[in-house]
């Protein structure tokens, strides 16, 4: 479990977001994201990476926002940190 402080508040994160520029990956942390990602995304074989999601780079925007339109906490952070 990720969990971070927002305005005095612990919250748990539930996918973190990494960019390896044409590519990013989608990290599912909860059951909650990996439900959401189960019932609102067409995933391909080559897209699933361990827990993670790849989806490109073009598309990331898009998905994230339907991430947090959904209630989702979505951490944006660099590979390797």
């Amino acid at each position: 479990m990720v969990v971070i402080v927002k305005n005095g508040k612990i919250e748990t994160i539930d996918v973190e977001l990494e960019n390896y520029d044409s590519i990013d990956l989608f990290w599912l942390l909860s059951d909650k994201a990996r439900s959401w990602i189960k019932g609102n995304v067409h995933v391909e074989d080559w897209q699933r990476f361990g827990n993670a999601l790849a989806v490109e780079h073009r598309m990331a925007g898009d998905l994230t926002q339907g991430m947090l339109n959904s209630g989702l906490i979505v951490k944006t952070s660099e590979p390797g940190t």
